[in-house]
């Protein structure tokens, strides 16, 4: 292509500029524009907003927020974040496990699934198979409302389980996955999960 239109891209700002959009079309959802519309959004937006759009915020718009039960001067945050599956908007709910100290505020009458067949590092599970049966009657009984999934950390094996289900789901959709893709689409939600040493 550069040889055909040499002029096409010159400097090295606009190398970083198309190689942020890139970046940012295959984390993100994107809203698209209409070719025909673009010339006027690019006039009508301003340049902070431009670069704004390219800033991923620590996961502030998926947070989960209490509304119920706190006082005006009470904090709404909690250490959780929603992450969307492949098909479902915020189908997940990404936390850390309850601290030892942690109260309880009630019997739960959800159902609990717990994955415990880790490798020794405890980084991933020993059988794949095993793991994606796990994932299976985890989706079997959940069908309605967000899943909580959550570990140690709130993002290892939480991330991990958020982009298994999201590659199996895609696969079942659409018979091709990328995994790379699956990753940084869950990264963005939730920036510690799936560590770099998990994911290589």
């Amino acid at each position: 292509m550069r040889q055909n239109r040499p002029n096409m891209v010159q400097t090295a700002e606009q190398y970083e500029f198309l190689h942020l959009a890139l970046v940012h079309t295959l984390i993100l959802d994107c809203e698209q524009i209409p070719g025909k519309q673009f010339q006027d959004y690019m006039i009508e937006t301003s340049k902070g907003d431009l670069i704004r759009q390219f800033e991923v915020t620590e996961g502030d718009e998926y947070r989960l927020r209490l509304y119920l039960g706190i006082r005006h001067e009470d904090s709404d945050y909690v250490n959780a974040v929603f992450v969307h599956a492949f098909q479902a908007k915020r189908k997940y709910i990404v936390s850390q496990s309850p601290m030892p100290n942690t109260s309880e505020g009630g019997k739960s009458t959800s159902r609990h699934f717990e994955f415990t067949d880790w490798n020794q590092t405890g980084n991933a599970p020993r059988s794949p198979a095993y793991y994606v049966t796990f994932l299976g009657d985890v989706k079997m009984s959940s069908s309605n409302g967000p899943v909580l999934v959550h570990c140690r950390d709130g993002g290892s094996r939480s991330g991990l389980f958020c982009v298994m289900a999201f590659l199996l789901e895609k696969m079942e959709e659409e018979h091709e996955v990328n995994v790379v893709n699956a990753v940084r689409k869950v990264k963005a939600m939730r920036p510690n999960a799936v560590p770099t040493q998990l994911a290589m």
